[in-house]
């Protein structure tokens, strides 16, 4: 899924649209008209359906608890022709 941008006069329309295979060829269902783009861009409507949809991405959920320092810090230890090269080097 996928959201497309239409122009109509002149005025620009958000769709939310689908990839769907009909009798071997591929086909675009729109799936829901959001509306128009200046008004979805000045309300809140994306940012809800995003966070929305972010909640069911185990990526996402990773991602933004990064951001936001909500994971432990991991530490790193070098090991293979680092550690090898360290030591010689000193």
């Amino acid at each position: 899924m996928f959201i497309r941008v239409k122009k109509i006069g002149p005025y620009e329309y958000l769709y939310l649209v689908e990839n769907a295979r009909e009798g071997g060829r591929h086909v675009q269902r729109v799936i829901k008209a959001l509306g128009r783009r200046d008004a979805i861009e000045n309300s809140d409507l994306l940012d809800g359906l995003i966070a929305s949809a972010a909640r069911h991405s185990r990526r996402s959920i990773v991602l933004s608890s990064f951001y936001r320092g909500e994971l432990p810090e991991l530490r790193r230890r070098s090991i293979g022709p680092d550690l090898v090269f360290g030591r010689l080097w000193r």
